[in-house]
């Protein structure tokens, strides 16, 4: 039997959910039995970032990851937010088994991590959560937009009682790049996604408005910025990057 390509991944997951459901899967930090892979109790053990640095020079320290002084003006991007450090053995391990383990269930539990971290620190709020958008062909074969579905949660939980405006297909990936992990060099990842993406939502959401740009990882920020560039050549006044880890 044929099984088309774009279906793989979503077997993959309903198989993957069948054995769990069989043989319950242990928690990636405490190692207990679990019916998830990371534990409500366990969401606590994530270490928080507590030090941020300019995304563009990525030397000058600023609150939140903001844009330093000396680089305003050489990058679209006004911050990048982190909400735990990357090289931590633990938040590198969790994150790479979400989004290279295709475990769609991890999504839950670290956007509540993100949440968190959001509500503690003194982030501006924004006017639109948006996401980094994967191309189709490589949604076709994950099967889910990691990215996406923490845009949704963080819209939704972000403030009591208020659900924040999101617009998931509005920022589009239209031209098919090398998988940014497969590339060290900065210079090269930014070459990599020139003219990568596209906006093709209402410009009036965006037009003067402060945008939360929600990712993953970031490392050398160069997608971040492609995706902020796009949005600020429409008319966005800020745009944040808001990712997991750095």
């Amino acid at each position: 039997m044929n099984i088309p390509e774009h279906s793989l991944p979503r077997l993959r997951h309903f198989g993957s959910l069948f054995l769990q459901t069989l043989f319950p899967s242990t928690c990636l930090c405490c190692k207990k039995y679990s019916f998830v892979p990371l534990c409500e109790q366990c969401i606590t053990c994530l270490p928080h970032k507590k030090i941020w640095h300019c995304p563009h020079c990525q030397e000058k320290t600023t609150p939140l990851g903001a844009t330093c002084t000396g680089c305003f003006g050489k990058t679209p991007l006004d911050g990048i937010f982190s909400a735990a450090p990357y090289k931590h053995p633990l938040v590198n391990r969790i994150i790479t088994t979400y989004k290279y383990g295709l475990v769609r269930s991890l999504a839950q539990p670290l956007s509540m991590f993100l949440v968190d971290a959001l509500k503690k620190n003194d982030v501006p709020l924004p006017d639109i959560v948006l996401s980094v958008p994967l191309h189709p062909r490589r949604l076709r074969w994950r099967g889910f937009n990691q990215s996406s579905l923490q845009a949704d949660h963080v819209a939704q939980e972000i403030l009591p009682q208020i659900s924040l405006r999101t617009s998931p297909k509005a920022l589009e990936r239209k031209r098919y790049t090398l998988p940014q992990a497969k590339i060290s060099d900065r210079k090269a990842r930014l070459r990599n996604l020139r003219d990568a993406f596209t906006y093709s939502g209402d410009t009036l959401l965006i037009k003067g408005k402060r945008v939360w740009l929600i990712d993953d990882v970031s490392t050398t920020g160069s997608t971040l910025i492609e995706c902020a560039r796009t949005l600020k050549k429409k008319g966005a006044k800020e745009v944040w990057g808001i990712v997991l880890a750095s």
